[in-house]
């Protein structure tokens, strides 16, 4: 299981295919379609409209066609991903997730697994590498901490900025109905979507009170609101590479000025210190898609409430009440949609 073993080629190799912005119509643009050097003639009436302009991040384009108009499409090369360290409940966990992904997601694109070169037995024992469009990246982890930063470390992941959405879920999330409207949902934002939760200045400290009451430059009032990191979507990598590049970083400087390397609740105060500062991310996108059982794990969610992940959130670890309600909620969906 090498890290580089991914399973789709870089976007400049191949075919690439692209979405409509306004309406999520899909093309598929050869290569010298997308350099703007040959027309493409199944889109629009005259069949020569041609790729005008490209973005700098290369994930967006603009057709003209039938001589003067004009329509943005980004790319569409879906990647969900996730992070898995510690122990075998962590890896059951991860194994029920990505098997509600493709049964109940109908989710047939990349998947990416973070994990530590330690794990792959774990990985190994239940098949997860077996699983199609797996493929896996290995960091380096000592603590807590650097589990929970494991999400936003993907910038040394091959091929990452050709990816677009991309969608991080944690491990305790079951997918209960078709993924691509979300997808879809997320090419046409310009932020990074989040799912919201709690208060920026709750004494509980998982959004962050701690680091906005330090900041005197900052005014909590104008911040966009607290989230939940258990879900992150954007329309590509390059929309978040730079944030989660900072949340990592500041996580880190955090901890070596207060000498310790268990801050609050590890990263999520961060990331919503640093997406509020740059004032980077929304909340509605996501709230269609995801019910949270936070609090809730020993009640079963409704099937007929179905909006496409359920997120069991309960803590940092605490795995095995998780795994329960996992198991039981997939049980239910088995015997309602089979």
């Amino acid at each position: 299981m090498a890290s580089t073993d991914h399973p789709i080629s870089g976007v400049n190799a191949v075919d690439t295919t692209w979405v409509s912005v306004d309406n999520r119509e899909k093309i598929t643009l050869t290569t010298d379609q997308l350099s703007g050097s040959a027309p493409i003639e199944t889109f629009g009436k005259d069949g020569a409209a041609h790729v005008i302009s490209r973005s700098l991040t290369g994930d967006e384009i603009v057709i003209c066609y039938d001589t003067w108009k004009l329509c943005r499409f980004r790319r569409w090369k879906p990647l969900i991903y996730y992070c898995a360290f510690g122990h075998d409940e962590i890896f059951d966990l991860l194994r029920i997730a990505l098997d509600s992904l493709s049964r109940f997601g109908l989710y047939e694109g990349a998947i990416l697994v973070i994990t530590d070169e330690k794990s792959v037995h774990l990985i190994e024992d239940r098949g997860i590498h077996k699983i199609p469009g797996v493929f896996f990246q290995y960091i380096a982890v000592s603590d807590i901490l650097d589990f929970t930063l494991g999400r936003y470390r993907i910038v040394g992941v091959p091929g990452i900025d050709d990816y677009g959405p991309i969608l991080y879920l944690d491990i305790d999330i079951v997918c209960d109905r078709e993924i691509e409207p979300l997808l879809l949902d997320l090419i046409s934002s310009d932020d990074i979507c989040v799912v919201e939760e709690g208060h920026l200045q709750s004494p509980l400290g998982y959004w962050g009170a701690h680091m906005f009451s330090d900041d005197d430059h900052f005014d909590v009032v104008n911040a966009r609101g607290s989230f939940s990191t258990g879900v992150i979507g954007a329309r590509s990598a390059a929309i978040v590479l730079e944030e989660f590049r900072l949340v990592t970083e500041i996580s880190e400087r955090w901890c070596l000025l207060k000498g310790t390397r268990q801050p609050p609740v590890y990263d999520q105060p961060t990331a919503n210190y640093v997406f509020n500062i740059l004032a980077k991310h929304e909340s509605k996108l996501l709230k269609a898609f995801v019910r949270s059982q936070l609090g809730r794990l020993d009640e079963a969610p409704d099937v007929d409430q179905r909006l496409g992940l359920v997120h069991f959130a309960g803590g940092v670890g605490n795995s095995f009440p998780k795994l329960l309600a996992m198991r039981q909620y997939v049980q239910i969906l088995e015997a309602t949609l089979s």
